[in-house]
């Protein structure tokens, strides 16, 4: 959104001795670092440089992949701000022109990133990128529908990256993530199979958060930005 250039949606802002000694450090203190990439110099450095989770993602070199691969990191994709402000229009997003067109160059590069990654066999999660524009607080659902259209991939496949596939990237199988004794009793209870529409995440019924029942939550919504991006997710 900040971009200057056109096709260069982020620029590089640190070298690799930079990321590798970050790195480092944290690693030595039992830390994750994720990295805020956007092109395909940053996924570059941040997988050489040691990260454990690159969000957003660009395409890799076979060279950045295997080193990511390697030491176990994963991909976290964040379609929630790429696709809007990609494809709505400029009197919706507020965008100019540069960063309008940055923003598609995001949102390929991500999913270019994202089937590399999967081919090679490293792990590719999901998220929101919350407190970006067109995030909104119950928009999780959306995103995995995003995941689902633009990736090309079955429901299932955005549930589990969702779920368990996301508990694994952050270490917390053991606790969350699917549905087994001794875990944390996160579920969501909907009327219809999200496997057969992804739409039916938009108004769980019931939502347990370890242990604690909420019946029927009624988040806050902006009608007219829910609009927009109803008309969006159904057109992609």
């Amino acid at each position: 959104m900040d971009a200057k250039k056109r096709g260069e949606p982020g620029e590089v802002k640190m070298t690799l001795e930079q990321v590798r000694a970050v790195c480092d450090r944290a690693h030595a203190l039992g830390k994750k670092v994720a990295a805020h990439v956007q092109s395909a110099e940053g996924v570059r450095i941040a997988a050489l440089g040691g990260v454990d989770t690159v969000e957003h993602g660009a395409p890799f070199t076979e060279e950045a992949l295997a080193a990511l691969r390697d030491r176990g990191g994963a991909l976290v994709v964040t379609y929630s701000p790429a696709v809007p402000c990609a494809r709505l229009p400029h009197e919706a997003t507020r965008l100019n022109e540069i960063s309008s067109y940055n923003s598609e160059v995001v949102m390929r590069g991500m999913t270019e990133g994202a089937r590399q990654a999967a081919e090679a066999g490293v792990a590719v999660g999901l998220g929101t990128d919350a407190s970006c524009p067109f995030c909104m607080q119950a928009g999780t659902w959306r995103e995995l529908v995003y995941f689902q259209k633009v990736l090309g991939v079955p429901a299932a496949e955005a549930l589990r990256a969702a779920t368990i596939g996301n508990a694994r990237i952050l270490g917390l199988e053991r606790e969350t993530g699917s549905v087994a004794a001794g875990k944390s009793a996160d579920l969501l209870l909907v009327a219809a199979d999200p496997l057969e529409d992804l739409r039916a995440l938009r108004a769980p019924r019931y939502v347990s958060a370890q242990g604690r029942l909420l019946r029927r939550p009624r988040p806050k919504r902006d009608t007219e930005i829910e609009r927009l991006l109803d008309r969006l997710t159904e057109e992609l």
